[in-house]
Formats: structure tokens, sequence, C-alpha cells
């Protein structure tokens, strides 16, 4: 793993989504929500493969799911500026942060806000800090919703399996189908995606924990993983 030349911040890998993923140019509730899970995936990707966050700035715990404040904000109410200085931007990033940063574009880019959100309510940690930010009167407490990174390590090896799948996926898959928001790869030459698989494939994603597996067949039976 390289080491970084230089530090970043939360914003230049923002800058990297809203380049590559066109709903977080969106200045809705939606388009700041999906770049938010972005972010949290990615720091949370990079941790499991790393040992250490991504960025620095704390990720706090909302009701829509794990959120990183500063950027939150500038979405909302400096939306045009952020956008402005995205488009202009050319952040010079390690190896190690391209790799997460292109795994999370290709892995969650499709999916939408809401299924992000659902997706990360999945985690213990989120829960247990938007429990601990729960003040009496509806009030919410933002810095004792802040999320520990020890405990977004303790469930950071998902997203490590994530990871494995994904890239085992790159090494054979010549062709990706998505569905529903998850992404099927699979090898073209050795298989078709006949009316009967694709209904399999339909019907799988329903019910699919995670947002990108490999198709393949084994002495004929469909194996999706």
């Amino acid at each position: 793993m390289n080491k970084r030349r230089s530090p970043k911040s939360v914003f230049d890998y923002a800058k990297y989504f809203i380049q590559n993923i066109p709903d977080t140019r969106k200045n809705t509730f939606d388009g700041n929500m999906k770049l938010q899970k972005l972010l949290f995936f990615a720091n949370l990707l990079y941790l499991s493969e790393y040992g250490k966050t991504l960025f620095k700035e704390p990720i706090r715990a909302f009701s829509q799911g794990s959120v990183i404040e500063e950027v939150r904000l500038m979405h909302k109410n400096n939306f045009d500026a952020l956008i402005r200085e995205a488009e202009h931007a050319a952040p010079d990033y390690e190896d190690d942060e391209l790799r997460v940063l292109d795994a999370v574009s290709e892995i969650f880019g499709n999916a939408s806000a809401k299924e992000l959100s659902e997706l990360n309510h999945t985690f213990d940690f989120w829960k247990k800090a938007h429990v601990a930010s729960e003040m009496s009167g509806g009030y919410k407490n933002k810095e004792k919703g802040i999320i520990p990174v020890s405990d977004m390590l303790k469930e950071s090896a998902r997203m490590k399996e994530v990871m494995i799948a994904f890239e085992s996926s790159k090494t054979f898959a010549s062709a990706k189908d998505t569905i529903n928001g998850v992404d099927f790869f699979y090898d073209e030459t050795g298989m078709s995606l006949t009316d009967e698989v694709l209904d399999t494939l339909y019907r799988f994603s329903l019910t699919a924990e995670d947002n990108a597996y490999s198709v393949y067949r084994d002495n004929g039976n469909l194996v999706i993983y």
C-alpha cells in the first residue's frame, strides 16, 4: 500500500463521487443522502481493507443512516459552490484510495438513496449510535450520535466480503447486468442470460443483501455468490 503524500478531507472524496455519480449532483434531499451513503460505504470499505478510516471527519447516526455533517450541510446550504469545486477538482488519489472509491462507485453507484439508506440501517453500530443520540422530547444530540471507529471496525468484515466478491467477479467477468439496483457479473462466453436466468436473478434481487454478485454455471446449476 502506498503512503499518502498529503492528508485529504472528506470533501476530496465527495468530489470523486460528484464527478462520477450523476445522482449526487442533484440539488435534492435524495441527492444529498446518496452522497452521504457513498462516502459512508467508502469509509467502511477502506476501514475493512486497511484498518483505518479513509477520512478524519466523524460519521453521525441520523434517521436516514450514517451522515458526514460537514458534507451534508455544504450540499444543503451551498450546493452550487460544492458542485463548482468538484467540477474543477483534480484530487491526487493514492492507489489504495482509488481502489476503494472505484469499487464503491461500481457496486453502489446504481442504487437509489433509499436503497443505500436501508442497507445502512442493517449495521448495528448505526442503531446503537442513533439510540444514544435520542434525547427526551424528540431532541437529537448530534454529538452523542457520533459512531465510534471501533464500533465500525467490528462490523467492517461485511465490507471485506463485498470487496472479495467484487474483485473476484472482475477477474473473470466479461459482462454485467443490473437488476433492481443489484449488479450481476458473468462470463458471457460461458453462459447467456436466458429468460429463465433473468427471472431467477430478478427474484434473487428482491431479497439480496449486497449490491454485487457473480453468476456462473456449475454442472448445469446456476450459482450466485
